[in-house]
C-alpha cells in the first residue's frame, strides 16, 4: 500500500497549487490527537487546513482531489537544527551560524536562513514540516558549541516551504540560544534564585518592576549587606545580565531592564578587592595596552 506524507505545510500547499482551496477525500488520516479515521477527509481553505473528519463536504466551488489508498499524517517538527544556516559543514561559505562576540542577544538566525537551500526539500520529504534552527557560537563549534560564548541570538521557528526567509518565518524569536554549561547553567539559576528572593523581601512581584536603580541597590546588598566575596558578587551581577539578555524573547511583564553596570562596567558595584584577592591591581588603561596587544599580534605573525 502506498503512503502519502502529508501535512498542512508539507503536501497540501503542493496540491493546492494555484488554489488554496480544495477538499482531500478518501484518505486515511492519522491525527495528532484523538483516533485514527480509516476513510476521512481534510478540507484545506486558503492554503491552510480547516476542518478534519469522517464526513467533511467541500464547500461549493472547492476543488475535490481522490486520495483513495493513500495516508496523511501531520508534518514533524525538529525543535534543535541548523537547516539554513549551514549547507556543506566543510565549506566555510556556505555557513552563516556564528557571529563574533561572546554576548549576541540581538542576533536573528531567521534573517540568515537560505531558502534555497538543498536540504529543506529533502528534510520537507521526509516528514519534517517545520524546524527550529538557531545559531552556533562564536568562531564556529556547530550545535554543541564550545569557548567563552554565553549567548548565540535567537532562534527561529520556520517552515519548511516557502521563496523567501518572510515566507518560511513562523516564529522570529522563538528561543534564545544560551551556550552555558551545565555547570554554569546551575550556577546562574541558582543566582536568580537569590536575586528573587531578595525581591520578594522588598515586596516586589514582578520583573517589570526591576528597573536599573533596583539593580543597584541590590548590587549594593551583596556589598554591605551579605558582604559576598568580590568574585561571587562578579557571578551574582553577571547572572543578572544574562536575565536582562533574554528581554527579546520574553513577555513583557517577564523583562528586567538592563543593568547600569552594562554600560559603566562592574568594578564600581563590586566590593573592594582584599589583598590576597584578585584584581588587586588597577587594570591597565586602554590607551596603554591597546598599542601593547597591536605591537604582540604582529611580532607573533612575524616570528611564526
Amino acid at each position: 500500500m502506498r503512503h502519502f506524507l502529508a501535512s498542512s505545510l508539507l503536501a497540501l500547499p503542493l496540491l493546492a497549487a494555484s488554489n488554496d482551496s480544495f477538499l482531500l477525500k478518501n484518505v486515511a488520516i492519522h491525527p495528532v490527537s484523538g483516533p485514527d479515521i480509516a476513510n476521512g477527509s481534510i478540507l484545506v481553505e486558503n492554503g491552510k487546513i480547516a476542518e478534519v473528519g469522517a464526513k467533511v463536504l467541500a464547500p461549493k466551488g472547492v476543488r475535490v482531489v481522490d486520495g483513495k489508498g493513500l495516508h496523511a499524517y501531520p508534518g514533524m517538527i525538529d525543535s534543535a537544527t541548523q537547516v539554513g544556516l549551514s549547507e556543506i559543514g566543510s565549506i566555510r561559505e556556505t555557513n552563516d551560524t556564528n557571529e563574533l562576540g561572546d554576548f549576541n542577544p540581538q542576533l536573528k538566525a531567521l534573517v540568515a536562513v537560505n531558502p534555497e537551500s538543498e536540504h529543506l526539500p529533502v528534510i520537507r520529504a521526509n516528514g519534517i514540516t517545520s524546524v527550529v534552527t538557531m545559531p552556533a557560537m562564536a568562531g564556529g563549534g556547530g550545535m554543541r558549541g564550545a569557548g567563552s560564548t554565553m549567548i548565540a541570538g535567537q532562534a527561529a521557528l520556520i517552515h519548511l516551504d516557502g521563496w523567501t526567509w518572510e515566507d518560511l518565518e513562523v516564529r522570529r524569536g522563538a528561543a534564545m540560544r544560551p551556550m552555558l554549561s551545565t555547570l554554569k547553567t546551575y550556577h546562574t539559576v541558582t543566582n536568580w534564585r537569590t536575586f528573587a528572593t531578595w525581591l520578594t523581601g522588598r515586596d516586589i512581584t514582578a520583573l517589570s518592576a526591576v528597573t536599573a536603580e533596583v539593580l543597584t541597590d541590590y548590587s549594593a546588598y551583596l556589598t554591605r549587606t551579605r558582604r559576598v566575596a568580590r568574585m561571587t558578587a562578579v557571578n551574582h551581577l553577571v547572572a543578572l545580565t544574562r536575565l536582562a539578555a533574554y528581554a527579546p524573547v520574553l513577555p513583557e511583564d517577564l523583562r528586567i531592564q538592563a543593568p547600569a553596570w552594562d554600560l559603566e562596567g562592574l568594578d564600581h558595584y563590586l566590593p573592594a578587592a582584599s589583598a590576597t584577592g584578585q584584581n588587586v591591581t588597577e587594570p591597565i588603561d586602554a590607551a596603554t595596552i591597546g598599542p601593547l596587544l597591536v605591537w604582540a599580534h604582529h611580532f607573533f605573525f612575524a616570528m611564526s
